[in-house]
């Protein structure tokens, strides 16, 4: 059964690392309150997310995601060798969301999708809805030292949460659903290359999702804000958790807005 509809709503989906698995709960939740998905937008891990939400087969992709283990998410990390710029190779990220997906591009997903993306140079930020996962995706998550940067679109493109963490603004209509895993600064060791890297990224883009949330609330659109505080960035073994904890918490928040009027079901 779809549940994407030109009449449907318009969702955004934060970064947040591991967290952002949570994501994939909430859209689990969108799927079985039938709340129809007309367009939707995301940075870093809720770029992934989006792919997945905005898929024919969302439904399949939440199953066979839900049973992944530590080990699956170890085996798609591909060290690289000294002297290129970071640690790990995405291709095989890459790789396993097109044979989730069954697409690798995003004029092939059922509804219209924008990945944000943050050029390395500049520190501007630049919204794809038309790319190769290879390139536009791939870059929304390239956090700079773990992953190389993705030269596109004459950018050096890498991970969006360093300007555009909640990339909401690139819907027209105002009929918007945001979701948003809270930002944690205690959760790396910053005595360890990546620990220091993560809490490098989220202390950058902490003041830019603030001020998004700043506007979302002041303009009275619906904001997800999970709790999720056990679960940190880099939590390899808690996805599960993350999509469960997502789940519960948004069936009950969306449910509540629905009895309230405010979302409408179709």
């Amino acid at each position: 059964m779809s549940f994407h509809s030109k009449k449907g709503y318009n969702i955004a989906l934060s970064g947040g690392g591991f967290r952002g698995f949570s994501h994939l709960g909430f859209s689990k939740a969108l799927f079985d309150l039938n709340i129809k998905v007309k367009s939707v937008s995301g940075s870093s891990a809720g770029a992934v997310m989006s792919i997945f939400l905005a898929s024919e087969n969302f439904e399949e992709i939440y199953n066979k995601v839900l049973e992944y283990k530590t080990r699956n998410y170890i085996s798609l990390l591909k060290p690289l060798r000294p002297g290129r710029g970071a640690l790990f190779s995405a291709d095989k990220i890459i790789k396993r969301i097109e044979k989730l997906t069954g697409v690798k591009n995003l004029e092939e997903l059922n509804v219209k999708t924008y990945i944000s993306t943050t050029d390395f140079l500049s520190g501007k930020n630049y919204i794809y809805s038309e790319g190769s996962f290879n390139t536009v995706l791939k870059a929304s998550f390239t956090i700079p030292g773990v992953f190389p940067h993705v030269n596109f679109d004459n950018k050096f493109l890498v991970d969006g949460d360093l300007s555009n963490p909640l990339p909401f603004e690139v819907f027209k209509s105002k009929k918007v659903l945001c979701a948003e895993v809270k930002t944690s600064l205690t959760g790396y060791n910053v005595n360890t290359l990546y620990g220091s890297i993560m809490h490098t990224l989220e202390l950058m883009s902490n003041d830019t999702i603030n001020k998004k949330i700043e506007y979302i609330k002041k303009h009275n659109l619906p904001l997800f804000s999970p709790s999720v505080d056990n679960i940190g960035s880099i939590s390899l073994s808690k996805s599960k958790l993350a999509i469960q904890q997502g789940y519960d918490q948004a069936y009950k928040f969306l449910k509540k807005l629905i009895n309230k009027g405010v979302i409408k079901t179709n």
